[in-house]
């Protein structure tokens, strides 16, 4: 992870459902400790608690301008998106140009019905919802730009199959520097969404 002084942004990245809150709050303390995470769906539950779709645009806009003002104060930090969008291209390179290093865990699930699924059960528990037309025009654009855009952009990519109890490790690349966990479905992937590193 590089000494102690270095500033780490940590991305948290994969489509709506993919449980990318759960893994910041239960597995990304295996990788680190102690840092701050920044969560759209928490800004939008403080701003609307009894509706935060209805406030999701302004809360995603708080996020941006919040996690421009942690890179501007050289902390260490985490946030979550979907990453269907380009929108963090900028904030990333920022980061990087300011002697951050970036490292990114990606939650895949196989499909956007798991997503969607996934999200009927967190609704009847009282969590936030994203309505299904969302959930699958982001599916593919998330793992699209994973494979094309952010990965790149990344000093480290920790991609977790997290279609099970557990995430599993896919693939970890270091620096440029791949190592494979499950051949098949990284082949797969990598065949499918982007470029092939082998």
């Amino acid at each position: 992870m590089g000494d102690s002084k270095t500033k780490v942004l940590y991305v948290i990245g994969g489509s709506n459902g993919a449980g990318k809150t759960t893994f910041a709050t239960e597995f990304l303390p295996r990788y680190v400790r102690g840092v701050r995470f920044i969560n759209p769906d928490l800004i939008a539950a403080g701003l609307s608690p009894f509706d935060p779709a209805a406030v999701a645009v302004r809360a995603g806009r708080l996020m941006l301008e919040e996690v421009g003002r942690a890179i501007q104060s050289g902390e260490t930090f985490a946030f979550e998106s979907t990453l269907s969008g380009k929108s963090y291209v900028r904030l990333i390179q920022q980061a990087r140009s300011t002697g951050y290093e970036v490292r990114l865990f990606y939650l895949w699930i196989p499909d956007s019905a798991l997503a969607v699924a996934r999200i009927r059960d967190r609704v009847e528990t009282g969590g936030h919802d994203v309505p299904e037309p969302d959930v699958k025009r982001r599916y593919g654009r998330t793992l699209r730009n994973l494979f094309t855009v952010y990965r790149n952009m990344a000093d480290v990519v920790h991609f977790f199959d997290n279609s099970g109890e557990e995430p599993r490790l896919v693939f970890k690349d270091e620096h440029g520097r791949v190592e494979v966990y499950i051949a098949a479905l990284y082949r797969d992937l990598t065949v499918k969404w982007g470029r092939n590193d082998e």
